[in-house]
C-alpha cells in the first residue's frame, strides 16, 4: 500500500484498493487462463497423438497383404482410405529395403537408414505443424509377443514399414479457442467479481468518508458535531471514538468558559469593591489632610510642624496607594 501512495499520492482509498485488487484480478486471470489453456491442450494433444497411433496401427494392419505381394495398387488403395481421416496429411508404405511401394501426400520427409532401428510403433518427428509416425509391418499374428518362453507366439517376418503425417491444425485451432474462451471467461468472472467488490468497498468506504467529513466540520470549529454510527464494528468503534472524544472536548470547553465567566464576574466585583472601598476611604482622607493643613497654618512650633508633615506625607502616600490599586483592578477587570 506505501508502493501506491508514492505513486498515486492523490488517489482515495477506494481508487487504490479497486486499482491493486483489479490489477490482481486481471494478472489472476491471464496466468489462470494460461494454466487451464495449457493443461486442456495437453489433454488434446495427447488425444490426438493417440489418434495418430490408431491411425498408423490400421494403416500397418491393412498394408500386410499389399506388402506380401508387393501390390502398388492395394498399397495406394490403403493409403488412399487412411488419407480421408481429418489431418492425415501424407502417408507412405515401405518395403524391408526401406524402398518406397506406394505414397501420397507432400509432407514426407526424405528416408533415413535409422528407421530401421524402430521395431514397434513410434513418434519418430514433430515440428509446429505435424507429427510423423512409424510402424513397422509383420507378417503373422500383429499382436504376437517377443517373449521367447511363449509357446503362442508365431513366427514374424518384417515386411516393410508405413509411416504416416498427421497435421496439427485441429490441436492449435483448438489450442487457440481454448485459449480465447479461458481468456473471456476469466476476464468475465474477474469483472464480475470487481463489481462486487467496488459493491462491498462502498458499503466500507462511505461510513469512513462520513467520518471524515465530521472530523473536518469539528476541525473547522462547528459545535455539536456528531458521528452517525453505522458501518462495520471497526468503523462504528471508530465512530464512536470520535464522538466520545467530542463529548469530552465539549465538557471541558464548557467548563473553561464557565471558569471564564466566573473569573470575569469576581474581577468586576472587585473592581466594584475596589472602586468604592478607595471612594469611601479617599473621602475622609482628603478630610484628613485638610485638615492637617489648616493645622499647617495657625502658627504651629518647629516641633508641631514636623509632626503634621509627616502626617501629610503619610495620607499623601495612603492616596497615592488607593489610585494605584483602583487602576489597577481596573485594568484586570477590562483584560
Amino acid at each position: 500500500m506505501k508502493y501506491f501512495d508514492r505513486i498515486l499520492p492523490n488517489t482515495s482509498f477506494r481508487m487504490q484498493l479497486i486499482i491493486i485488487f483489479g490489477l490482481g484480478l486481471l494478472t489472476l486471470s491471464i496466468v489462470s487462463t494460461m494454466v487451464i489453456s495449457n493443461l486442456s491442450s495437453s489433454i488434446v494433444e495427447e488425444r490426438l497423438v493417440d489418434e495418430g497411433y490408431t491411425l498408423t496401427t490400421t494403416l500397418a494392419s491393412q498394408s500386410t497383404l499389399a506388402l506380401l505381394y508387393e501390390s502398388e495398387d492395394i498399397a495406394l488403395d490403403n493409403i488412399k482410405t487412411i488419407l480421408s481421416f481429418p489431418d492425415v496429411k501424407a502417408a507412405e508404405i515401405l518395403d524391408d529395403s526401406l524402398i518406397s511401394l506406394a505414397s501420397s501426400g507432400n509432407k514426407l520427409r526424405a528416408i533415413t537408414d535409422d528407421y530401421r532401428d524402430h521395431t514397434s510403433l513410434t513418434l519418430i518427428y514433430e515440428d509446429n505443424l505435424h507429427w510423423e509416425f512409424l510402424s513397422p509391418v509383420y507378417s503373422g499374428n500383429p499382436q504376437a509377443t517377443d517373449n521367447p518362453f511363449d509357446d503362442t507366439a508365431e513366427d514374424k517376418a518384417l515386411l516393410g514399414y508405413v509411416r504416416l503425417v498427421l497435421s496439427k491444425k485441429t490441436l492449435n485451432k483448438m489450442t487457440s479457442n481454448i485459449l480465447k474462451y479461458n481468456l473471456i471467461v476469466s476476464i468475465s468472472m474477474a469483472s464480475i467479481l470487481l463489481l462486487i467488490l467496488l459493491a462491498v468497498t462502498g458499503k466500507v468506504i462511505t461510513p469512513i468518508n462520513r467520518l471524515a467529513a465530521a472530523m473536518r466540520k469539528a476541525q473547522q470549529g462547528e459545535k455539536d458535531v456528531r458521528a452517525e454510527l453505522f458501518g462495520t464494528i471497526d468503523v462504528i468503534e471508530m465512530e464512536s471514538a470520535f464522538n466520545a472524544m467530542m463529548d469530552v472536548l465539549e465538557k471541558r470547553e464548557k467548563s473553561l468558559k464557565l471558569a471564564r465567566d466566573q473569573a470575569l464576574e469576581s474581577a468586576k466585583a472587585k473592581g466594584e469593591f475596589a472602586a468604592n472601598v478607595s471612594h469611601e476611604l479617599r473621602t475622609p482622607i482628603n478630610g484628613i489632610l485638610g485638615m492637617l493643613e489648616l493645622l499647617s497654618d495657625m502658627g504651629l512650633t518647629r516641633k508641631q510642624a514636623e509632626y503634621i508633615e509627616t502626617a501629610e506625607n503619610s495620607g499623601e502616600s495612603l492616596l497615592k496607594l488607593i489610585d494605584e490599586m483602583h487602576q489597577n483592578m481596573i485594568r484586570y477587570g477590562n483584560n
